[in-house]
């Protein structure tokens, strides 16, 4: 069975690649919910269930095509392809992939993160989650954290690995600037405010580390996709 796909190109032999790649056996055995995307003149982008995403940005990354591509930018349910080949070589190269959907983004990295607990909002999730302070730590810092992918802003990472017991929803009235490496929760994830920017999550405490995102240095973001977090009580 064709997946939905949306193709605004006017140039039909990409059109029909790309319509040979949804119903691709290969891809249709391993991808649910598939459907790729123009992103501008040199660039696709994939959009797969969110629990696929580390998958196939870890798969591109390894691939024997992957010298073709310039970036790999993974979203919650989506993967941005950028490459210097054209689009119609890029169809091409997909069509013949065999996706691994267990697969992921290997950085091989384990990062300790020292936080001070508490702020403006961590009485009120010690409310809604029927816990005590002691016990919200606890199970925030006895998790290990991966960084799933980066979005919203520069520097900006989620986390999948937040404990059930600590979901929350956003707050119904978001704050107008959030202070740089402001950890917070919401929606099953955990995130870490790069600063200046808004926020409507649940702000639980600040990383004792320095800056996540300086632009000065190379690289400027001091995580990467895969890395695995485990949070200590400063």
């Amino acid at each position: 069975m064709a997946r939905n796909v949306v193709w605004k190109s006017h140039d039909r032999a990409i059109h029909s690649r790309i319509a040979i790649l949804i119903t691709n056996d290969t891809i249709q055995g391993r991808l649910t919910d598939l459907r790729i995307l123009p992103a501008g003149d040199w660039g696709v982008l994939i959009e797969v269930d969110s629990s696929q995403v580390q998958g196939v940005a870890g798969w591109l990354s390894r691939c024997k095509w992957a010298s073709w591509i310039d970036e790999i930018v993974p979203g919650h349910s989506t993967v941005l392809v950028m490459a210097r080949a054209h689009l119609n070589d890029i169809a091409a190269a997909v069509h013949t992939a065999t996706w691994d959907t267990h697969d992921t983004v290997r950085s091989g990295t384990t990062r300790t993160i020292d936080v001070a607990y508490g702020g403006p909002d961590f009485e009120e999730v010690c409310h809604a989650t029927g816990l005590a302070r002691h016990e919200v730590i606890a199970i925030h810092t006895g998790a290990e954290h991966i960084v799933s992918h980066f979005g919203f802003s520069p520097g900006f990472p989620y986390l999948t690995g937040l404990p059930e017991r600590l979901y929350l929803p956003r707050r119904a009235t978001p704050r107008a600037s959030v202070e740089p490496n402001t950890l917070a929760i919401a929606a099953g994830l955990t995130i870490i405010y790069p600063g200046g920017t808004p926020g409507g999550w649940n702000l639980i405490g600040t990383a004792r580390t320095p800056v996540f995102w300086d632009v000065e240095k190379t690289p400027p973001n001091l995580l990467s996709l895969g890395d695995r977090i485990i949070f200590r009580e400063a």
